[in-house]
């Protein structure tokens, strides 16, 4: 990279830094609290305004700069794989870890995400942090004539950069001789073929389902197989004590099997992404005979699942998955079933279109 004109914009939760390479002299503006409610921009113009004036106070001339975000300013998580994501030329990342990816995404607070995934030794490494303020930012310095050629995570650098609280003369030295190297996690630029295939993904749930269909079909029979045994052991029982044993039918003897003490610490969701929203409020009712210590519904948008699911945690027992199959299926027909480690919920059950 040419050094003339040449500088860094390290940026911190706190405050930015500025270098130019014939100043020897680090730059320093202090964040003021008043400018961000959890990391988002409050007042963009006055943001904008303190950046120009500081811009024209310390006299920094028009430059080439990379903007380099360090971890104070980020979330970052490390996922494992069983794939060396760094010696692969375009890796995959699996189903599993493609959820939880995205699981932890919705938890970043910011209204805008800027996301790259860097690859690790033992997995990868989700870069995330705020699109909003990196464009402000850009735009900011290119109104004064600067240039922002990267935007580039401090992560990607040698030497645990994205650890420093302040950035050193030492710092910048570094990220000058590595950056050409690292310029493919650009933040501001589209990704390529090979970048997107570590991107926090997106999957095609039909490709998932036909992989796993035939555990869930194992799944499903399993289930079944458990609640007609106990309701012909139960029908059984019945016979030898009455001689004239009442002929229960298969929902009767389901619900007979179903104590409350099976149910009550166990909690369950409806996530209804039909246009009605009748479907889930009767699915509701039929299931509050079973006392969940919870029972919600919840509207949502896009569909996760290609067909209705029911989603166990791997506490449900045998006799609940198949009350909670037989109920389901009234509504909608041949439901899919996964196995889940929500921690949130212990059933979830998502009606689609």
């Amino acid at each position: 990279m040419n050094q003339q004109n040449t500088g860094i914009i390290y940026l911190l939760k706190d405050k930015i830094q500025i270098f130019i390479n014939n100043n020897p002299e680090i730059y320093e503006l202090a964040f003021e609290p008043t400018f961000f409610n959890n990391w988002n921009i409050i007042n963009k113009e006055i943001f904008i305004q303190k950046i120009k004036s500081f811009i024209s106070k310390k006299n920094i001339p028009p430059s080439n700069l990379l903007l380099v975000i360090s971890d104070f300013a980020s979330f970052t998580k490390e996922f494992k794989t069983s794939q060396d994501l760094q010696s692969s030329p375009a890796p995959k990342i699996n189903y599993s870890t493609q959820r939880e990816i995205q699981s932890f995404i919705k938890t970043i607070p910011f209204k805008e995400i800027s996301t790259k995934a860097i690859p690790s030794p033992t997995g990868v490494y989700v870069f995330t942090t705020n699109k909003e303020i990196i464009e402000t930012i850009k735009k900011t310095f290119e109104e004064q004539n600067s240039k922002i050629v990267y935007a580039l995570p401090a992560r990607l650098f040698s030497g645990d950069i994205h650890m420093s609280p302040s950035l050193t003369l030492q710092n910048a030295t570094t990220i000058f001789s590595e950056a050409l190297s690292v310029k493919k996690y650009d933040l501001l630029a589209p990704p390529t073929v090979a970048d997107t295939n570590i991107q926090v993904p997106q999957i095609d749930p039909e490709e998932y389902f036909d992989k796993e269909r035939t555990k869930k079909d194992i799944l499903r029979l399993y289930a079944l197989v458990s609640v007609f045994g106990s309701i012909i052991l139960s029908m059984l029982v019945v016979w030898f004590l009455n001689p004239y044993p009442q002929i229960y039918r298969g929902r009767a003897v389901i619900e007979q099997l179903l104590h409350p003490s099976q149910t009550k610490n166990l909690s369950l969701q409806i996530q209804n992404c039909t246009k009605s929203q009748q479907i889930s409020k009767d699915l509701k009712t039929s299931l509050e005979k079973f006392n969940f210590n919870l029972l919600s519904t919840q509207d949502i948008g896009t569909c996760p699942y290609p067909q209705s699911t029911i989603v166990f945690s791997a506490n449900v027992s045998a006799e609940i998955r198949g009350a909670i199959l037989q109920e389901v299926s009234k509504f909608t027909p041949n439901p899919d079933i996964l196995e889940s480690t929500n921690e949130e919920f212990d059933i979830q059950i998502i009606l689609t279109k």
